[in-house]
């Protein structure tokens, strides 16, 4: 997906929200989110935190996640930890990275 600046969105360090969020776009969090967040690419840096639920097409996680993550593809980088429950498409784990979460494969 070819990104312009129009279509992209950061949750900075200092940030914590609480509620349901939707998106269009690509989407940087640096901060912690807790609740709901649907969308179309997330990549969460090392440090951030989110907790709840996500539905997203493309999901890397650098960060910290604990809840119930639907995904197109999920891309684990070796400093995240992810617990809970998984169901995507495609699943990548980088060397170091830490998954303790049921997982279940969904249909394309």
């Amino acid at each position: 997906m070819k990104v312009s600046r129009d279509n992209v969105s950061v949750i900075n360090r200092e940030c914590l929200l609480e509620g349901r969020f939707e998106f269009n776009g690509y989407l940087i969090v640096a901060g912690s989110i807790k609740g709901i967040l649907h969308g179309e690419t997330v990549v969460t840096r090392e440090g951030s935190r989110i907790t709840g639920e996500v539905d997203i097409d493309a999901f890397t996680v650098a960060g910290e996640f604990d809840g119930e993550i639907v995904a197109g593809s999920l891309t684990l980088l070796k400093t995240a930890e992810v617990k809970g429950k998984v169901r995507c498409s495609s699943l990548v784990v980088e060397e170091g990275g830490l998954l303790n979460a049921a997982v279940e494969w969904k249909k394309a």
